[in-house]
């Protein structure tokens, strides 16, 4: 279990609390609710990044963009909940190395003639400088609004 748990990053935290109810639905109205606001925050973020570089780049750069945030928003996600959950970053070895190899497959796509095979093309410092910002605090955003939901519509009653 413990092997479990450091790979997936889960906290202990989320481990105690009690088993919900035999007869209680697995998608109620907190999962929901959720759902939800994790959709409109990343439309949100994925909309702007989009927006921005459709005026300013063309489709098939604002394409390469989303393409990349998508990418990073996953790890950067990971790493929130991880520091809002007082775990340290580098504590999960495997977990560093899944990020490092995830990255540096991302950069071969994105730097090398790999490109032409996903239909992409190299990002220069400007896009990079649009998308670390709103993917980071969109995630953050994330986390914080999946808590305040949580809070308004508690996921397991006492």
């Amino acid at each position: 279990m413990q092997v479990w748990r450091e790979c997936s990053g889960q906290s202990r935290v989320g481990l105690e609390r009690r088993p919900r109810r035999h007869d209680e639905p697995i998608l109620n109205k907190a999962i929901y609710a959720t759902i939800a606001g994790s959709v409109f925050r990343t439309l949100i973020a994925y909309g702007f990044i989009f927006w921005v570089r459709l005026r300013f780049g063309g489709v098939t750069y604002a394409r390469t963009m989303l393409f990349t945030s998508i990418v990073l928003h996953a790890f950067m996600r990971v790493m929130v909940v991880r520091q809002l959950d007082n775990l340290s970053l580098w504590s999960n070895k495997t977990l560093l190395w899944s990020y490092a190899a995830a990255v540096g497959l991302q950069l071969l796509a994105l730097y090398t003639p790999l490109r032409n095979l996903f239909g992409i093309v190299p990002l220069d410092w400007r896009a990079w400088a649009v998308m670390i910002p709103v993917v980071a605090g969109s995630s953050l955003a994330g986390v914080y609004m999946t808590r305040w939901i949580l809070k308004l519509i508690p996921l397991w009653e006492a």
